[in-house]
């Protein structure tokens, strides 16, 4: 597999990484490894976890699973998403949040460091130097190696690499943002900026939570995702507009001989910046399907369809920004 640079940094990343938020819940620990094993075996050689996924079940997975690979492989795990409500530093940006949570991911990883330590969502009620300082100490301590951000705003993202080198501070070098062909806002502002900081990217749902698969477009078949504990979610899937551009997308794939998840993951190779795709496939067949995408090559008549379809930095399915101001408070900034 291919081995790219992630951004300005030395380090380099697999096309694909392994995503593990089911690891634990709907992926069992058995079909986990099987998943695992597989995509060692076609090179992947990043893995990507979050102390919330599974409620830290993932990570204590996944630490079994790279522990023989250690030395092979870029470990990635976040922080920021409360994990107790009743634990008001459980979750969040601030100094005890980032120590602590650390601490506790590197127990459930049994390993003692990671190479990315992403900030899972942005929190802007916490002034982003104080979350700056203690990253740079775990980095100083070597139990970092490198700073991510997930979801960041561009304006957030260049505030952190302003802050970093206004206090002298280590840098993100990547940033996971969610893009796909049905949501290209990350076109506007945000490619260019990481582009120009020198910040890799990563990329989270890629297939728009399966949309990109094209197993919706069957009469009926998204109706479980319609259900009332659900239903959020299936009204920003299910569109009107949605269900023609996928429709469209498919079509366009069909024809060139690919399948939907093969072009899609392949367009979003291509992209500029892009450094991975962080796959979640929950079986084994699943993710030798994803990662088929590396050997197709898009030719320019079909860029040209897909970019008709869904146009550069248009929207079908809103997944960039949609909390990104949840918690906005001003007057925050303290340097």
């Amino acid at each position: 597999m291919e081995m790219r640079q992630l951004g300005r940094s030395g380090l380099k990343v697999s096309a694909f990484t392994l995503g593990s938020m089911e690891f634990g819940g709907k992926v069992a620990e058995p079909e986990a490894a099987d998943i695992f094993a597989c995509a060692l075996d076609h090179g992947v050689r990043v893995i990507d976890t979050a102390n919330c996924y599974t409620n830290g079940c993932s990570e204590e997975i996944v630490g079994r699973l790279i522990a023989p690979h250690r030395e092979r492989l870029l470990l990635a795990t976040k922080f920021s998403v409360p994990l107790d409500p009743e634990l008001p530093h459980s979750g969040g940006t601030s100094r005890k949040a980032v120590v602590e949570s650390c601490e506790a991911s590197l127990r459930r990883l049994g390993t003692d460091y990671v190479d990315i330590y992403y900030i899972h969502r942005p929190h802007p009620g916490t002034p982003i130097e104080e979350t700056l300082r203690a990253l740079d100490d775990l980095v100083r301590a070597g139990k970092v190696r490198a700073i991510g951000t997930s979801s960041f705003a561009s304006w957030q993202l260049v505030e952190a690499q302003w802050c970093a080198d206004l206090r002298n501070l280590a840098r993100a070098t990547v940033e996971q943002t969610p893009y796909h062909l049905l949501d290209r806002r990350v076109e506007r502002e945000l490619v260019p900026a990481a582009r120009s900081h020198g910040v890799g990217l990563t990329i989270w749902s890629p297939l728009a939570g399966g949309l990109l698969t094209g197993k919706y477009l069957r009469d009926g078949a998204g109706e479980d995702r319609l259900k009332a504990d659900d239903a959020a979610w299936g009204a920003k899937h299910f569109s009107d507009a949605a269900t023609r551009a996928v429709g469209a997308l498919d079509r366009i794939a069909r024809e060139a001989g690919h399948s939907l998840t093969e072009m899609s993951l392949a367009w979003t190779l291509r992209q500029p910046g892009v450094s991975s795709i962080v796959l979640g496939a929950r079986t084994v067949a699943q993710l030798e399907q994803q990662l088929a995408a590396t050997s197709v090559e898009l030719a320019d008549e079909i860029l040209e369809a897909i970019d008709e379809v869904v146009p550069f930095g248009g929207v079908k399915v809103p997944y960039y920004l949609d909390d990104a101001f949840a918690d906005f408070t001003p007057n925050r900034f303290a340097w």
